[in-house]
């Protein structure tokens, strides 16, 4: 503590630590074709940090670096990569509860087991192929931020809160992964062999950028809360100057609930609105704007058990998400219990 015996002087926090996990992926389809599209192979992802926060008045400075190192490998193919990134903040906080920010960040992903070796027949009746690609790099990202992030107490009643976060960003990413489909001649799908040319890569994408805006506000007065949240997203393929595949639409999000018997039964809603995804690649597919409902209950029946109602798109809207390759799920019910035992 940089402050200490000072009141109001400088306080300097040190955090650091490591992680490391394992993906190991084993499939076995004797009467299909799922040890195809869901390769075997094994992952391990190791990373390790170091961050200093810098608090002086109303001026929060953070510096962070982070080493990241991944080793990908199947029987036939392996790949592995490692890298330091560094991180900078700036925030201030001209007013209490109000503080704006400017972050320069790098980062590091390393590709999965999935992305590196997919390999076969997607299943009929599309039956396109899918091809492997043992020379899938990592992507290296290289973000630029700035945003403001709101927070007050005690607003109109005692005890309320407001929270809100809004962001502007723009990402250039070298060697991005991007999922590629390539059908050069009748659209597959459109009967006979017509899928008989068509395939599927992941691909590194030499530059690509993404930039947007997002945001999120939460009013919670205890017996009741709101909340509001939203995204948009646009990425280019600045190599071939077309729009990326992987980016998905516009959305906004209201939610709002109610609280009863000190809180232990909360009913709550959803409505999530989703537009039209056109700006893709030549060729690829779109999606159709649409709307969901969703209602959810939950009672705290004792402090380890709580009893739940969760109704998903209770208007059965027909719709399909962008880039899956059917239709979603209509109306869903689901109602359970849950418990915790021990301490």
């Amino acid at each position: 503590d940089l402050g200490a015996g000072n009141p109001g002087g400088p306080t300097l926090a040190l955090t650091y630590g490591g992680d490391y996990f394992v993906d190991r992926v084993q499939t076995l389809d004797i009467a299909g074709n799922g040890d195809e599209t869901t390769p075997s192979g094994r992952r391990a992802v190791s990373g390790a940090f170091a961050q200093a926060h810098l608090k002086w008045s109303m001026v929060d400075i953070i510096g962070a670096l982070r080493y990241d190192h991944y080793e990908l490998n199947s029987t036939t193919r392996s790949s592995s990569g490692s890298r330091l990134s560094p991180k900078l903040t700036i925030g201030i906080t001209p007013i209490q509860g109000i503080q704006v920010y400017g972050t320069y960040a790098e980062g590091y992903r390393a590709p999965s087991v999935t992305e590196t070796l997919v390999e076969g027949l997607h299943p009929a009746p599309a039956t396109f192929r899918f091809i492997p690609n043992p020379n899938l790099r990592p992507e290296i990202g290289r973000t630029i931020e700035a945003g403001v992030n709101l927070k007050f107490d005690n607003v109109f009643i005692k005890g309320d809160r407001f929270r809100g976060k809004f962001a502007v960003f723009q990402n250039d990413v070298r060697d991005f992964i991007e999922g590629v489909f390539t059908d050069p001649g009748a659209p597959c799908g459109s009967g006979g062999t017509s899928c008989l040319d068509a395939v599927f890569v992941y691909n590194n994408v030499a530059r690509a950028r993404l930039k947007g805006i997002e945001g999120e506000m939460v009013y919670d007065a205890r017996s009741w809360f709101a909340s509001l949240s939203g995204s948009s997203i646009r990425g280019d393929n600045r190599t071939l100057n077309q729009p990326l595949s992987s980016i998905y639409p516009d959305k906004i999000s209201f939610g709002a609930g109610l609280r009863f018997f000190d809180e232990k039964l909360v009913i709550a809603s959803k409505i999530t609105l989703v537009d039209e995804q056109k700006r893709v690649p030549t060729g690829s597919p779109v999606s159709k704007a649409h709307a969901l409902i969703d209602l959810s209950a939950n009672y705290q029946v004792t402090p380890d058990a709580r009893a739940f109602v969760s109704l998903e798109n209770i208007g059965n809207t027909r719709f399909q998400r962008y880039r899956d390759g059917d239709r979603s799920p209509g109306f869903v019910g689901k109602i359970g219990f849950s418990t915790r035992f021990g301490t």
